[in-house]
């Protein structure tokens, strides 16, 4: 789809050092680097487009918010999130953002890839900018912009080329987003071990959803729980000012903690930057359309029995976090079920019709969900190096999928890691 200009590629050649990934450019990680002169593409219509790689998100930060309004993106993909999760995490990850731009003849933006780099193996591998926090991965992609086999190909081959990785990596990644395929499903791929559950609200209409798409049962008993909170006082609160953010945060690091412990599981949001990250997006996001928005289950004497965070671009609501407190007296009647169904409530009255969990499925999820965004994992290597890191990595990938499919062995997984849990707990 997309082929390199001629005479740019007859240019490239008398400037061999400034493409090589060993030459001493902009910020380079291990020697990596990249040309600051753009690389020149044409598309199938003969359209001239501009390819370059960027570390600097500020650089393009207001294209990078012109195109979100118009691209089919999730939250996840918005400037201001990714750049919070660059500034407080990305460097204690070892994760550097080089993030490649695709621009139009005008110069306009058309596609922004919001990747970085790591080192794994002594291998360079290219990601999506987040981590494990980011539970939806898409390019910014133009709808005007049409992209086949062919195009992401040399896109994604001249990114390796230009930054030095030997592949890249790219998981989380929904098969169809807003409707629209997701630009990279059409290269060899891999089913990833998990999918998402959404949650779609037709025009809004909270009740009607309620009504149809949740069992009869599970309503009886949602009232019923309901009842129980409301009898003791508990009532769900948003976060609106600082002191909010900071109270619901420290509630949730510390609920989630110790629910991630018990089940023998390591915690990512112990992780550095992780905290700052989570609270400026939610301090970000007070009093706006869009951002990190906090909610909470609150007790009559002020304690929180749970907490919920997500991430809001136009009418989606991503729920990226969930806690609640297993020692609370009132813990049997579900604080999170309860917070959620609020949630869910008031947030279709401001005008959210798309919600989405986390990765991963649940009773809980299922009780709810009315979707299923089936994601896939991609690994496009470049080089011998490459090829060795994409194969252990399909290994791995297709082993967490066969376990998490097979519902008796993925419980006997999680037995035995909350098992080994106990038993570290009783030493220690």
């Amino acid at each position: 789809m997309f082929s390199v200009d001629t005479e740019s590629a007859r240019g490239s050649a008398r400037q061999e050092k400034k493409l090589s990934p060993s030459a001493a450019n902009d910020q380079p990680l291990g020697g990596v680097s990249w040309p600051k002169d753009d690389i020149r593409l044409f598309s199938d219509l003969g359209q001239p487009l501009s390819f370059a790689v960027t570390s600097r998100l500020d650089s393009i930060a207001s294209d990078w918010r012109d195109l979100q309004q118009r691209a089919p993106i999730s939250p996840y993909q918005t400037f201001d999130l990714v750049d919070l999760w660059v500034r407080h995490a990305a460097a204690a990850a070892g994760v550097e953002p080089r993030i490649g731009v695709v621009r139009n003849e005008a110069g306009k933006v058309v596609m922004i890839l919001p990747f970085g780099l790591i080192r794994r193996l002594g291998t360079t591998v290219g990601v999506y900018l987040g981590g494990s926090h980011f539970n939806v991965n898409v390019p910014l992609v133009d709808p005007s912009l049409r992209l086949g086999p062919g195009a992401v190909t040399r896109i994604l081959d001249e990114y390796c080329r230009i930054t030095g990785a030997d592949l890249l990596h790219l998981y989380h990644q929904p098969v169809a987003w807003r409707g629209i395929q997701h630009p990279f499903r059409c290269l060899p791929h891999q089913n990833a071990p998990d999918d998402i559950s959404l949650i779609l609200v037709a025009g809004g209409d909270f009740p009607k959803f309620l009504s149809t798409n949740v069992a009869r049962k599970v309503r009886s008993e949602l009232r019923r729980k309901a009842a129980k909170f409301a009898e003791a006082g508990a009532r769900t609160i948003r976060a609106d000012t600082p002191q909010d953010v900071e109270r619901f945060l420290d509630a949730f690091l510390v609920q989630k903690s110790k629910r991630l412990a018990a089940q023998g599981l390591d915690d990512p949001f112990a992780e550095p930057g992780i905290k700052e990250f989570f609270r400026d997006a939610a301090l970000r996001g007070l009093g706006g359309a869009e951002g990190m928005e906090m909610h909470a289950l609150e007790a009559a004497n002020g304690h929180l029995l749970a907490v919920r965070a997500g991430a809001r671009h136009q009418d989606q609501y991503s729920l990226m976090v969930q806690s609640f407190d297993t020692t609370d007296p009132l813990a049997k009647y579900s604080p999170s079920e309860a917070l959620i169904a609020d949630v869910l409530a008031e947030s279709c009255q401001r005008g959210f019709t798309a919600f989405d969990f986390g990765v991963g499925s649940s009773r809980f999820k299922q009780v709810w969900s009315n979707g299923i965004a089936e994601l896939f994992n991609l690994t496009h290597a470049v080089g011998p190096r490459g090829q060795l890191y994409a194969g252990l990595v399909r290994l791995a990938g297709a082993a967490a999928r066969y376990i998490k499919r097979n519902p008796r062995l993925f419980a006997a997984v999680q037995d035995a890691r909350a098992f080994s849990a106990r038993l570290r707990g009783r030493t220690e």
